[in-house]
């Protein structure tokens, strides 16, 4: 059989499946089947779920059907390495790529579905998971806008300023809100805060401007920033779709607003978000150099490598630079970020030019190649170093 008569067997034999046993009238709903990098088989199809871990239970079911018909039939071609699908919304958005290994697709074979989960690479662009990403930076935003506030304030106005510089409405809406939540009374401006608003937030800061203009230099900027997060704030708060768009904006709005804070005051920036890009970003680097070890890559590449290997390290490259995109980065480390990503990127570009070079006999291309690969390897080594240091 050829490769196109391959997929649409498989087409044709997952259409008949059901991937809800309670309801056996719905059948997946396969888009396109076809090959990726010449060693990944790619289904596209449209979930019924819509909520991120039902279109990765269905993503399992019809993955483990692939991966049973690959391991059953030796006749096929062997050179696939990877399953890989994508979930699309019926309006064509796509709302998930997963991508796994064979040997990790089979797990939901054999009814593994936690270990496949946490060996399969997700990129999650779920109603509910852009939803749970807004929910997050927009707390994030508010509670950093909230701690300037009382910092500012208090260093230039003195233990009084809730009285002096916030106006009449905003303290009395903030004391009732105190009140109705806590059956308490409060004076405190460092806790009645916490009960503000994002617009009261940018009424205070604006009333006071001259005091917050070295944080924010543009006024103009900052309000409309303030304005275009408010709208995506209602409907984050309504819990109503947040889209592509929405998800963009909020993006820009929280790189521009926590960096200028960042810059002056760095303790504000959430912890956890530091330690997180942190973690992450090392798990990342290191299950790759684990990766490596076991294949023997590193310092002494050189011609006795195969062709297989080194594709592999590539898939793996692909992968860790999928992976860190997904991992937010703090606004004051975005410069970082990038050098990271030019260094994956660089390692990447190494390892083809070893394979280009291979291809047409020029060893001595192989040999720079590795050089550079050596080079580069020893930088991320060092950027990971840097990171701890930098903390």
């Amino acid at each position: 059989m050829s490769l196109d008569q391959i997929f649409s067997f498989l087409k044709a034999g997952i259409a008949h499946e059901a991937p809800d046993q309670s309801q056996p009238h719905k059948k997946c709903r396969i888009k396109e089947i076809g090959i990726i990098n010449d060693d990944t088989v790619i289904c596209e199809f449209y979930p019924y779920a819509t909520k991120s871990m039902e279109i990765k239970i269905e993503i399992g079911f019809i993955m483990s059907i692939i991966a049973s018909f690959w391991k059953e039939n030796p006749n096929v071609p062997q050179n696939i390495r990877n399953l890989a699908l994508r979930a699309f919304s019926d309006q064509n958005e796509e709302l998930m790529y997963a991508i796994s290994s064979r040997d990790t697709a089979e797990l939901m074979c054999e009814g593994k579905s936690i270990e496949w989960l946490r060996n399969t690479i997700f990129q999650d662009n779920s109603a509910d998971h852009r939803l749970a990403i807004a929910k997050r930076q927009i707390s994030e935003i508010e509670n950093a806008i909230r701690e300037i506030v009382c910092s500012v304030l208090e260093r230039f106005h003195g233990p009084l300023w809730w009285v002096n510089c916030v106006d009449t409405k905003t303290r009395g809406d903030a004391r009732s809100s105190y009140i109705k939540q806590t059956g308490a009374t409060s004076s405190d401006g460092s806790v009645l805060i916490s009960y503000t608003y994002l617009l009261n937030l940018k009424k205070i800061i604006t009333d006071n401007w001259s005091e917050f203009s070295f944080i924010f230099p543009d006024r103009t900027l900052f309000e409309n920033c303030i304005n275009d997060l408010n709208v995506i704030r209602r409907q984050e708060a309504h819990n109503r779709p947040i889209t592509h768009a929405h998800l963009a904006n909020l993006h820009q709005i929280y790189n521009d607003i926590l960096r200028k804070i960042s810059q002056h005051y760095p303790d504000v920036v959430s912890s956890y978000l530091l330690e997180n890009w942190r973690s992450r970003i090392s798990a990342i680097l290191g299950e790759y150099s684990e990766k490596q070890r076991s294949r023997s890559i590193g310092r002494e590449f050189g011609l006795k490598h195969n062709m297989d290997t080194v594709i592999e390290t590539i898939s793996d490259l692909s992968d860790v630079e999928t992976r860190l995109s997904s991992v937010p980065v703090p606004p004051n480390n975005i410069d970082m970020y990038n050098e990271l990503i030019d260094l994956i990127h660089s390692l990447k570009s190494s390892f083809e030019e070893m394979i280009d070079c291979t291809k047409v006999g020029d060893f001595s291309g192989v040999e720079r190649a590795g050089q550079k690969n050596n080079v580069v390897s020893e930088r991320i080594k060092l950027f990971t170093e840097k990171i701890y240091l930098t903390y």
